[in-house]
């Protein structure tokens, strides 16, 4: 680790350690070089480093410069150990030597990121120099931006990347070649760019004739967005420009569009991306020209857009869009098309809809067709709704659709409802789908239920999301998903909407609306107001909303008079001599050393106890007690017949009417009640005072091993106890007459 609290101290140490490795010239050359290498660099990130590992890579970015073939980048992916390299570094280096170009940097991080690769240093450094004819390294310049009209000078990009380690040569090389391909991407882009551009322009400069089939008003809206679109508001990737010229083997007389159409040999010139790949990436680039009398709006008769479905891996992390113009002669005949594929910068998607052409008309169209006045509240309220509808989606919906979609999120009127609009894309390969939930509900954990469930239905291959929180009350989330454009699926929106209202609801909202089933609304909704935020995490995950409504019985019955109510019961996967007991309290936890013996003496064995607090807003909170039992004396239990006895027992044992002692084990194996089992306790006690040698605890354990035998004792004792009070109440009859 580098101790040093600033650059100059750091470079001070590092020029003592190239001292020790190299002498005169060379080392005054490489401490210069050392400065211009960790310009950029933070020192935070230098820090961590070893100096003699820090000279190691300083030194071999060095020699990868001294020799370099400006037409072909160079990728060097390694793990510096000192027997090969001479240093050592606990993470696997990405070197990368090429032209200056926009985009390199951010189109590798973008794959790195794909790949989930986690990048722990990342630097690009410009040096302008002069090579020979070979590619030898003759001199660097003096400063960072030499002119390069002095002398043959060059600017070159090192860039230099530290991410976890891979050791498996073959995730290196593959990472290797896709690192390649990218920069070989990004050559062609940023090579083609100005002829991509000057094509755009070219609409701009015939927009009267090429625009012909349009009347004046929409060719001037058609020309003001191709003069939007260069005015850095998209980013180039390719271009695919189709020619139609005659075909003088084909008959005149063919009537009919399509024979005209076929009876044309397409000419085509690539540009970008779409020359690297020939043509062969996307159907689109094969630019199909389709007639035009089926087309929605009138601009798309000249200006049409489409996303690409395959991701950019230039620039951004993105699908890119094609923007389709058509070309036509004078006479309104197609004669070609211009496929541009990029992706619209930043500011176009910050820009006002006002400002953007043919956006402006598709919202102009939608207002005046929904007869609101936006002079209005209802008429405001679209008019923001437009503005702050996915970009995207204003581009690539026709008016038709955008206009029945934004009524619908207009008709909100911001009431706290979970909304789902979908949208096919006519090229059947993606589908939209903006979901409206309220802000306070949204959460990770939804926005994923509910993807699954959309992800599923649609059987998509992928899908991006983006959501959008506002002052609104409604937080909005677009999903795309990629589908097969040959099997694209059908879907019925409401019954995906009663789906994902479904997914949406929180174990809180299940309970409150069992609460209203139980209670009536009125009710209902009081108490749930009261409990809806009580639970803590734990229990939710433990227990159904329909055990809660009971939980809130016994709630609602305790207070400071009456501080502890039970329940035994027992769930449906749980065997005969199974049973749970909830005990709930109000302020305090109770004490297991408290309960535990009382369970014991009952005859229970205690498997295990689990807490519950619940936490209420205007009022004590309560403890919630959850007990898993066995009772040891029977293989069943009939929790039907005993399930009263036992809770009076427990009550009375608890407030200390009753004793806790062995006896209590005849409560739940027999028939008897709390005070029956007092009256045996009681001749116990009595045996005792004549003299009896067996204890009480013998006693007990003898009645216990014999329920049915304890039970008809009870009986006996109880029905010539009867028999005695009716005799003596006879007695006492008879004398009175007499």
């Amino acid at each position: 680790m580098i101790l040093t609290e600033n650059k100059e101290k750091f470079f001070t140490l590092l020029d003592a350690e190239i001292d020790k490795h190299l002498k005169g010239e060379q080392a005054q050359t490489i401490k210069s070089f050392s400065r211009r290498f960790f310009e950029t660099i933070d020192l935070l990130e230098l820090r961590r480093n070893n100096l003699r590992d820090v000279y190691g890579g300083l030194f071999g970015a060095w020699h990868m410069l001294q020799r370099f073939d400006v037409s072909k980048a160079q990728v060097q992916i390694f793990n510096p150990d000192y027997e090969q390299h001479g240093w050592q570094s606990p993470y696997t280096v990405i070197v990368v030597h090429c032209a200056e170009r926009a985009f390199v940097v951010d189109s590798l991080r973008l794959e790195l990121n794909r790949r989930n690769i986690t990048m722990h240093t990342i630097h690009n450094n410009f040096f302008t120099l002069e090579r020979d004819e070979k590619g030898q390294l003759i001199r660097l310049a003096d400063n960072r931006r030499q002119n390069q009209n002095e002398g043959c000078w060059q600017t070159e990009s090192l860039i230099y990347i530290e991410i976890s380690r891979h050791s498996d040569p073959q995730v290196i090389q593959e990472l290797t070649d896709s690192l390649s391909d990218i920069l070989l991407e990004v050559e062609a882009v940023v090579d083609d760019f100005s002829a991509m551009h000057q094509q755009a322009k070219r609409f701009i400069d015939n927009s009267e004739e090429w625009f012909s089939p349009l009347e004046k008003q929409l060719r001037d809206e058609c020309k003001a967005f191709m003069s939007w679109l260069v005015d850095n508001h998209f980013t180039f990737l390719g271009v695919d420009q189709v020619f139609l010229k005659p075909d003088i083997s084909v008959a005149s007389d063919k009537k009919s569009a399509d024979d005209t159409e076929a009876a044309h040999i397409i000419e085509r010139q690539q540009w970008g991306l779409v020359k690297l790949h020939h043509g062969q990436q996307e159907d689109v680039f094969s630019s199909l020209l389709q007639s035009n009398s089926d087309k929605e709006d009138l601009w798309e008769q000249c200006i049409s857009f489409e996303k690409s479905s395959e991701r950019a891996r230039v620039h951004r992390d993105a699908y890119p869009m094609y923007v389709r113009v058509k070309q036509f002669n004078q006479q309104g005949q197609l004669q070609g098309e211009c496929c541009f594929l990029g992706l619209f910068t930043s500011s176009a998607y910050t820009d006002a809809t006002r400002q953007i052409p043919i956006l402006r008309k598709k919202l102009e169209t939608i207002i005046a067709g929904s007869g609101l006045n936006v002079e209005e509240h209802d008429g405001r309220s679209l008019r923001r709704n437009l503005e702050v509808h996915p970009r995207d989606e204003l581009f690539l919906s026709s008016v038709k659709e955008l206009s029945t979609t934004i009524l619908a999120i207009n008709a909100i009127q911001e009431r706290r409802q979970i909304r789902l609009f979908m949208r096919t894309e006519r090229n059947r390969k993606f589908v939209s789908c903006l979901l409206y939930t309220p802000k306070d509900m949204y959460n990770t954990e939804l926005r994923l239920r509910v993807q699954h469930i959309l992800r599923d239905e649609l059987n998509a291959k992928a899908v991006e999301f983006t959501t959008h929180f506002s002052e609104s009350v409604l937080a909005r989330t677009h999903f795309v998903f990629r589908v097969d454009e040959h099997a694209c699926p059908s879907y019925d929106v409401e019954l995906l909407q009663l789906e994902a209202i479904e997914a949406s609801k929180s174990w809180n909202d299940r309970l409150c609306e069992t609460l209203v089933d139980e209670w009536g609304e009125e009710r209902g909704n009081r108490e749930g107001y009261k409990y809806s935020h009580a639970f803590a995490p734990g229990y939710q995950h433990d227990f159904d909303p329909l055990l809660a409504v009971n939980d809130i019985r016994q709630c609602n019955d305790i207070n400071k008079e009456k501080p502890l109510a039970l329940s035994f019961y027992r769930s449906l996967s749980e065997d005969n001599k199974m049973l749970r007991l909830r005990l709930y309290h109000l302020s305090v936890p109770l004490p297991l050393s408290d309960i535990i013996p009382v369970l014991e003496n009952m005859g229970f064995r205690v498997i295990n106890e689990t807490p519950y607090h619940v936490q209420l807003q205007d009022a004590d909170d309560i403890w919630i007690h959850d007990f898993r039992l066995i009772y040891s004396l029977s293989e069943r239990v009939d929790l039907v017949e005993v399930k009263e006895k036992a809770q009076q027992a427990f009550l009375r044992i608890w407030n200390g009417d009753a004793e806790s002692d062995n006896f209590n084990k005849l409560i739940l194996g027999t028939q008897l009640d709390w005070r029956e089992v007092a009256l045996l306790r009681a001749y116990s006690r009595y045996m005792k005072q004549i003299k009896l040698s067996f204890s009480a605890d013998y006693i007990a354990d003898s009645l216990s091993r014999n329920m049915h035998i304890s039970e008809l004792l009870v009986q006996l004792l109880k029905t010539r106890l009867l028999i005695t009070l009716q005799f003596n109440n006879g007695k006492l009859k008879t004398k009175k007459s007499s």
